[in-house]
């Protein structure tokens, strides 16, 4: 259950990766096309839920008498790190 919920966090971290990228992104368009500064958040966080549903699936089929608490500290991480990252985001504007 340990290693689960290791495995979890992880791959809620794992999952953040892309935002950096899109905030960086999301700089360099012009603001008055409301489409083009949308799409490479949108594109974030379906690649970001494609991970964590990924890793849901993989715990499901390997371990499956672990996977709520996979999943907990999967999605549990996930949140905390983008709040984590909002913060960090608005604090260096």
């Amino acid at each position: 259950m340990v290693l689960a919920v290791l495995a979890g966090i992880v791959l809620g971290l794992v999952s953040i990766i892309p935002f950096p990228f899109a905030a960086r992104k999301g700089r360099t368009i012009d603001p008055s096309r409301s489409m083009n500064l949308l799409a490479p958040l949108l594109l974030t966080l379906l690649v970001s839920f494609v991970v964590l549903v990924a890793g849901m699936i993989v715990c499901k089929v390997v371990a499956p008498d672990v996977v709520i608490g996979f999943v907990v500290a999967e999605f549990a991480t996930f949140v905390v790190a983008v709040i984590v990252f909002g913060i960090v985001l608005t604090k260096r504007r």
